[in-house]
C-alpha cells in the first residue's frame, strides 16, 4: 500500500484519484498541501487507474470489474475508506460516506504503519471512526486469520460497539460482504468471518484485580482496541497484561506481513482515579501526533526511529485534536455543550479534551487556558535532523534564515537523561514579541550526540540565540560542553549563556566582570573549569534560582503576556494541565512539565533577569513597568562601565524595597520611618531619577494604597 511518498515508486501504475466523488478526501489533500506537507495525496491512491470513476455500489458491474474492486479494496485501504466504507447515520436508515479528517486519516495511516495509537477528541466528532474503519477493513475484507480484540467498560457499550461494526459490515456491497448467517458468529459479544478465518472478540472491564489480570492475559490478539479506558475498572492491570500476552501474536503478524497494532480510543478522563491516571500516563508517554513530523518521513523504518526518540514511555502516537482541527466551529462546540447541559469538569473532559484533576485546581485562570488553546497551532515547518530529532518551527521555512539573522532570541532548556522517561526540551522565543519560534523534544538519545547537535547545529549556526539552561542532571554536562566548544570557536560563552556574573554586574564581581569582556582567544585553559558553576539556572536550589521563581513569580505573568503566541501543542497541553498540590504548582501524577520548564526559563530571563544588554538583548516591550522594574531599567549602567550606575542601582533596590513595605504596612509609626529612609536614600542617587516630586508621588501612592485597603476592610469586614 501507499503510505509514504517513496511508495509511489513501488506502484508505477498508481495514480492519485483527484476525480473521486468523496470530496472530503480531496479537501484533505488540499489541507495537507496548505500545511506544507509534501506527501499530501497518499490517501487518494488508486493502484488500478481503470477503476477511476466506477461506482463500486453499481449492481450491474461486470465480473472482471468486481474482481478488480475486490483486489483494490483488499490491498489498498485508501480506496476502501474513500469509495466503499460507510457509517450508520443518525436519524436516517441510509448510511453516510466516510468524511475524511485529520483524525481518522491519522489513525488509519498509523495503524497500517504498525504504530500504536491513542485517540482523544471531543464528543460527537467521531473518535471511534478510525478504529471502526480499521476493524471493518481488516476483518471483513483484507485480513486472513486475523483477530481483533475490543475491550470496553461495560456490556452495554460492548453491545453498541459490536452493533455498529455489524452495521458497517452490512453496508458493504454484496460481493465484498463475506457474512454467512448460518456459519458466522453474530451475537452481541463478537463477530466472525469464517470465509477468511477472521474474528472480533470482546471483553469488558473487571471489578476484581484478579479478573482484570486474567482478562489481559487471555488476550492474544495481534490487533486490539481499548475503548474509554479511563472509565474501565482496573484497566491499569488489564492493559499491561494484554500488551505482554499479545507480543507473540504481533511478532508472528510482522513476520508474515499481516496487520497488527493497538488503538486506544477515549474521551479525556479523571486524573484522580487510578484508571484515569494510568491511561493519561500511557497516552502522554507517547509522541503527540503532528502530520508535519510524520507524513513526510522517508519510510517506515525512519518513522519508528523518530517515534522511539520522541516518545517518553512507549512507542505510541497520541492523536489529540481540538474541534477546530477537526473542522468544527466554536459555535458548533458551544451548541453541543448547551444541548448536553455539560458543565465544569465534565465539559472540560468531553468537549475540551482536558484531563480533570478533581479537587486539584489549575494555577491558571479559565480565561488564560482558553487563550492558550486559541493560540495553539501547527508548526509552519518541521525539520528532521540527521539524528532523527524534530525541530518544530513556527515560522515558514523560507523565512527562517532571515528571521534568525535579524532578531534576538532566548532559548530555554530543560535537560534529562534522555532514556525515555522525561524529555530534554528546547524552547526558543523571540525576545521582543515573546512568540514561540521553535520547540524540540528529545526523549531517547545518546547524551553526547544530543549535546553535539545542539552546540553545532543551533548555538553555532544561529548567533543571535542566548540560552538559559536548567543547571541540573544532564544540564551540567550540556553547560560544560557548550562552554568548551564556544571558547574553542572564539565565541564568548558569557554573552551566549545566562550566567550570574552578568546577572550581578560590576557592583558584585568587579574582577570577574572585567575579565568576561576580553576575547576568548586570550583566556587560559583553566577558564572552563574555573567559571563553569557560574552558568545556568539551578532549579534545585533555594536561592535566586529557586523553582518558585519560575512557577510563582513568572508563570501567570508569562502566560498573560504570551498566551496568544505560545502556539506549541505540547507546551499548551502541559500548561493547561498544571495543578496546585499542597501549595505547590506541579504537573499531574504521571504527567510532564518538561516543555513548561524550558518555556518558563526563557520568559523568566526576559521578564526578570538583569543586564540584558550585555547579551545584546533589549528588554521586550511587553515587560511590565512595575516600580521596581522601572527603577532597575532606568538606573542600569550605560555601556556597562560606570561604577556610579551600580551604586545607583543598589540604592534604587533599597528604595523600592521600602516602597513595597510601605504599601503593606499599617502601623503609622513604621510608615513615617520608611518615608524618612526613602527621602535620605533618594538624595544619594546621582542624576535626576529620584527628584523630590517623583519621590513625593511614590510615597503618596503607597499611602493611598494603604488607606484604600483599610477602608475596604472596614466596609467589607467578612
Amino acid at each position: 500500500m501507499i503510505l509514504f511518498q517513496s511508495d509511489w515508486l513501488r506502484f508505477p501504475r498508481a495514480i492519485p484519484d483527484v476525480k473521486t466523488n468523496n470530496t472530503s478526501f480531496i479537501e484533505m489533500a488540499d489541507k495537507y498541501r496548505q500545511m506544507g506537507i509534501k506527501n499530501y495525496y497518499f490517501h487518494l491512491a488508486l493502484l488500478q487507474p481503470e477503476l477511476q470513476g466506477i461506482d463500486p455500489f453499481d449492481p450491474d458491474l461486470p465480473m472482471d470489474v468486481l474482481a478488480k474492486i475486490r483486489l483494490e479494496a483488499r490491498y489498498n485501504p485508501w480506496y476502501f475508506f474513500r469509495e466503499i466504507f460507510c457509517l450508520p447515520s443518525q436519524g436516517s436508515s441510509e448510511p453516510d460516506r466516510l468524511r475524511a479528517n485529520r483524525a481518522n486519516l491519522g489513525v488509519f495511516w498509523l495503524y497500517y504503519n504498525h504504530i500504536d495509537t491513542g485517540v482523544t477528541h471531543p464528543r460527537q466528532t467521531g473518535k471511534s471512526v478510525g478504529a471502526d474503519g480499521v476493524n471493518t477493513h481488516v476483518i471483513q475484507v483484507a485480513g486472513r486469520s486475523a483477530t481483533f480484540s475490543l475491550i470496553t467498560k461495560d456490556h452495554e457499550l460492548r453491545s453498541k460497539n459490536i452493533q455498529r461494526l455489524k452495521d458497517m459490515r452490512d453496508f458493504l456491497p454484496p460481493y465484498l460482504n463475506p457474512y454467512q448467517p448460518r456459519v458466522d458468529t453474530n451475537n452481541p459479544f463478537g463477530i466472525s468471518v469464517e470465509e477468511h478465518s477472521n474474528k472480533v472478540i470482546t471483553g469488558v472491564a473487571q471489578s476484581s484485580e484478579a479478573a482484570a489480570l486474567n482478562l489481559g492475559r487471555g488476550n492474544t490478539s495481534e490487533s486490539n482496541q481499548v475503548d474509554e479506558g479511563p472509565f474501565c475498572k482496573n484497566i491499569n492491570i488489564t492493559i499491561p497484561a494484554f500488551l505482554s500476552s499479545a507480543n507473540t501474536a504481533r511478532e508472528n503478524a510482522a513476520r508474515h506481513g499481516s496487520f497488527y497494532g493497538n488503538i486506544f480510543t477515549t474521551t479525556a478522563g479523571k486524573l484522580d482515579t487510578k484508571e484515569g491516571e494510568y491511561m493519561y500516563s500511557l497516552l502522554m508517554g507517547g509522541m503527540m501526533y503532528d502530520e508535519h513530523k510524520l507524513l513526510d518521513l522517508k519510510n517506515q523504518d525512519e518513522l519508528h526511529r523518530v517515534i522511539e526518540k520522541a516518545a517518553k514511555r512507549k512507542p505510541l502516537v497520541y492523536v489529540n485534536l481540538s474541534h477546530r482541527q477537526l473542522g468544527y466551529s466554536d459555535e458548533w462546540l458551544y451548541k453541543k455543550m448547551l444541548e448536553s447541559d455539560s458543565q465544569g469538569d465534565a465539559a472540560d473532559r468531553d468537549y475540551m479534551g482536558i484531563w480533570t484533576t478533581g479537587s486539584l485546581k489549575s494555577p491558571l485562570t479559565p480565561r488564560a487556558i482558553n487563550a492558550l488553546k486559541k493560540g495553539e497551532c501547527d508548526p509552519s515547518h518541521v525539520e528532521l535532523t540527521n539524528q532523527c530529532y524534530l525541530i518544530n518551527w513556527y515560522i515558514p521555512e523560507d523565512q527562517i534564515a532571515t528571521r534568525m539573522a535579524s532578531g534576538k532570541f532566548v532559548l530555554g532548556n530543560d535537560s534529562s537523561e534522555v532514556v525515555g522517561s522525561d524529555a530534554t526540551t528546547f524552547y526558543l522565543v523571540d525576545s521582543q514579541t515573546l512568540e514561540t519560534i521553535f520547540t524540540v523534544e528529545v526523549n531517547e538519545s545518546n547524551v553526547y550526540s544530543l549535546i553535539d547537535w545542539f552546540v553545532d547545529s543551533i548555538m553555532k549556526k544561529y548567533e543571535n540565540i542566548v540560552v538559559i539552561p536548567e543547571r541540573k542532571n544532564m544540564g551540567v554536562v550540556l553547560i560544560d560542553t557548550l562552554i568548551v566548544k564556544l571558547i574553542a570557536a572564539n565565541i564568548n560563552p558569557f554573552k551566549r549563556i545566562y550566567n550570574i556574573i552578568v546577572e550581578d554586574g560590576l557592583h558584585e564581581t568587579e574582577e570577574e566582570y572585567r575579565f568576561i569582556h576580553r576575547e576568548p582567544y586570550s583566556w587560559s585553559s583553566e577558564v572552563p573549569t574555573k567559571y563553569k558553576t557560574k552558568f545556568g539556572y539551578g532549579t534545585a536550589g533555594n536561592g535566586r534560582h529557586k523553582r518558585d521563581n519560575l512557577y510563582i513569580e513568572t508563570l501567570t505573568r508569562a502566560v498573560d503576556l504570551s498566551a496568544n503566541v505560545a502556539k506549541d501543542k505540547t507546551l499548551v497541553k502541559q500548561l493547561s494541565e498544571l495543578v496546585v498540590k499542597n501549595g505547590r504548582i506541579d504537573h499531574p501524577v504521571k504527567g510532564h512539565d518538561d516543555m513548561v520548564v524550558a518555556y518558563l526559563l526563557s520568559l523568566w530571563f526576559l521578564l526578570h533577569s538583569k543586564n540584558l544588554d550585555f547579551y545584546g538583548i533589549v528588554a521586550p516591550a511587553s515587560r511590565a513597568k512595575s516600580l521596581t522594574a522601572r527603577a532597575e531599567e532606568d538606573a542600569a549602567p550605560k555601556g556597562w562601565a560606570k561604577v556610579t550606575y551600580d551604586q545607583n542601582q543598589e540604592t534604587s533596590r533599597r528604595i523600592n524595597s521600602l516602597l513595597e513595605l510601605m504599601d503593606k504596612e499599617e502601623d503609622p509609626a513604621k510608615l513615617d520611618s520608611y518615608e524618612s529612609q526613602i527621602r535620605i536614600l533618594s538624595r544619594r542617587v546621582v542624576g535626576d531619577q529620584y527628584q523630590s516630586n517623583t519621590i513625593d508621588e511614590f510615597i503618596k501612592n503607597a499611602r493611598a494604597s494603604r488607606e484604600r485597603r483599610i477602608l475596604d476592610r472596614f466596609e467589607n469586614p467578612y
